[in-house]
């Protein structure tokens, strides 16, 4: 297909404009949606604004030259490639994650750090932890997350489960043998024992790729069928773990309650 020799607009500007206010309709259309929340850390949002202004300006920076006449030439297919991103956006839901999106490497339990003091990385790692529990407990006293004084119950929920955590992993033999309340997702494998199983969150730093599966360690004695993936609010006792949970804090399981699922998933260290 041949254009005209003199064309009454710049082809191959309007294409250009068009997919970018298509991507720029895009991002606003999740941002509407909140589907952005599924893929980016709130902090990361103003990226997004930045990359919608970005856009913004290129299209004004583009109507100069909607008139500017161009050489005739062949009608630009490849530009259509650029709809299928577009479509997805638009068209394609967001997934949730479940537990099968975590491997081994994106499980964090808090082990001692005894157990890591051969090991650099886990140094580091053990470091960083104490510098954001240091300027967590700064902005709120300890007993503020998790200490329900009126029935002693140590109580966490999904607004300060990554700080409570923290905090149970460096106190620990502050806490053992008192009765704790926590809600979250269960997560087992081929690993664990029969009666027991991870209650987690998803910890999310940046973005979705970089997602790790953080939690406490069940032990369940009651013969019932719990699936992988479904909520509950555990209530148990904190103990100190045995055996391979060596080092971990653990939670000797008393009752389970089925929860429904938060419609936010995630939780974020700041």
């Amino acid at each position: 297909m041949k254009l005209d020799k003199k064309q009454p607009l710049n082809i191959y500007v309007v294409l250009q404009s068009t997919l970018i206010a298509l991507f720029l309709c895009g991002f606003l259309y999740i941002l509407y949606q909140g589907w952005i929340l599924k893929y980016l850390h709130p902090r990361m949002i103003k990226y997004v604004w930045i990359a919608i202004f970005t856009f913004i300006g290129i299209i004004v920076a583009y109507l100069k030259n909607f008139l500017s006449f161009k050489k005739a030439g062949r009608m630009p297919y490849t530009y259509f490639v650029f709809l299928i991103p577009i479509g997805f956006m638009f068209f394609l839901p967001p997934v949730t994650l479940d537990s099968s999106f975590v491997q081994g490497s994106r499980i964090n339990l808090y082990k001692n750090e005894k157990d890591n003091e051969n090991n650099i990385e886990d140094k580091l790692s053990v470091k960083e932890d104490k510098k954001l529990l240091s300027n967590i407990l700064q902005e709120t006293p300890l007993r503020t997350y998790f200490l329900n004084e009126e029935d002693g119950y140590i109580i966490i929920e999904q607004e300060n489960f990554y700080s409570s955590l923290m905090a149970l992993h460096f106190s620990k033999n502050q806490y053992i043998g008192k009765s704790i309340v926590i809600e979250g997702f269960v997560y087992s494998d081929a690993s664990f024992l029969e009666n027991e199983f991870i209650i987690s969150q998803f910890l999310m730093s940046c973005c979705v790729a970089d997602v790790q599966l953080i939690g406490l360690i069940c032990q369940y004695e009651e013969e019932t069928e719990i699936q992988v993936d479904q909520w509950f609010r555990v209530e148990g006792i904190l103990a100190e773990g045995e055996g391979l949970n060596n080092g971990m804090t653990m939670v000797v399981v008393e009752k389970m309650t089925s929860i429904d699922e938060p419609e936010h998933i995630y939780i974020y260290p700041y």
